[in-house]
C-alpha cells in the first residue's frame, strides 16, 4: 500500500477501524476490523480486468450477504458497515470475553498474591 489514511467509524454501540489505502496499481482498498470478530475484513479491486471490487476475509468464508461485486468500494464499504452493525459477536469473540471474565473472578476469590522480599528464601524454606 503507497497511502493510507485511517479512521475509527462509530456505529450503534461498535467501534469500527476503517484504514483507507491504496493497493499496488493505484486502486483504494479498505481494510476494516471490529471488535465483534476476530477477522479483518478487504474491500480490494477483482482481478478479472473489470472496475469491480469485492470484501473478502483473512478468516473463514465471506458471508453470503457480502459474496456480492461493487462497482465502487465505497458502495462496499456502506454495505458492510450496515453488516457489522447487525452482526452478532462471533463465538470466538464470546468465548474469549468469558475466558478472560472467568480468570478474573478466580483472580479475585484467591486474592492477591503476597511478595516477599526474599522470596527465594522462603520458598526454599518450605521444601526442606
Amino acid at each position: 500500500m503507497t497511502s493510507s489514511r485511517q479512521r475509527n467509524n462509530q456505529i450503534g454501540p461498535t467501534m469500527v477501524d476503517v484504514n483507507r489505502g491504496l493497493d499496488d496499481n493505484g486502486k483504494i482498498r479498505y481494510t476494516v476490523k471490529t471488535p465483534k470478530a476476530l477477522t479483518t475484513y478487504l474491500i480490494s479491486k477483482t482481478q478479472d480486468g473489470y472496475s469491480r471490487y469485492k470484501v473478502s476475509q483473512d478468516k473463514g468464508k465471506v458471508p453470503a450477504a457480502l459474496e456480492g461485486m461493487y462497482t465502487t468500494p465505497d458502495k462496499a464499504l456502506k454495505d458492510l458497515l450496515k453488516y457489522i452493525e447487525t452482526m452478532p459477536e462471533s463465538q470466538a469473540v464470546q468465548r474469549d470475553k468469558k475466558s478472560k471474565e472467568s480468570q478474573e473472578r478466580k483472580a479475585n476469590l484467591n486474592g492477591p498474591k503476597l511478595q516477599s522480599d526474599n522470596q527465594d528464601e522462603l520458598q526454599q524454606g518450605l521444601s526442606n
